[in-house]
């Protein structure tokens, strides 16, 4: 798999025991070898990892990030309510009044409630 292939030469291009080694059998001399430093490994590591756990998300979860999920749904109209509550308390009887129907109509966790501000 090439995905395989390069994760593997990343992981062995980071080992320390191999940096300035060389390829060949020969006893010429070995061509200088430019160790790369910390910082070049890290952000390395950073952008390898960053594409694999997007990789991971777009091929495992990629139905459940759509925003037709329904507790998405549920969380976002929750989210909004509680935002134009706090935003615009004037109208907070017509706010509340869905927050209720939400409530009512919805089966919702204590995240749900938790993560939308309520």
């Amino acid at each position: 798999s090439p995905r395989l292939s390069s994760a593997s030469s990343l992981f062995s291009s980071l080992n320390p025991v191999k940096w300035g080694r060389s390829t060949s059998h020969q006893e010429s001399p070995t061509p200088t070898v430019s160790t790369p430093t910390h910082q070049q490994t890290r952000e390395k590591v950073k952008i390898w990892v960053r594409n694999e756990a997007q990789r991971i998300l777009e091929e495992k979860f990629k139905e459940s990030l759509g925003s037709r999920h329904p507790a998405l749904t549920i969380l976002r109209r929750l989210s909004a309510q509680v935002d134009h509550l706090t935003k615009k308390p004037q109208n907070g009887e017509r706010c509340l009044k869905e927050i209720q129907s939400i409530l009512v109509e919805n089966d919702i966790s204590p995240f749900e409630v938790y993560q939308s501000g309520l």
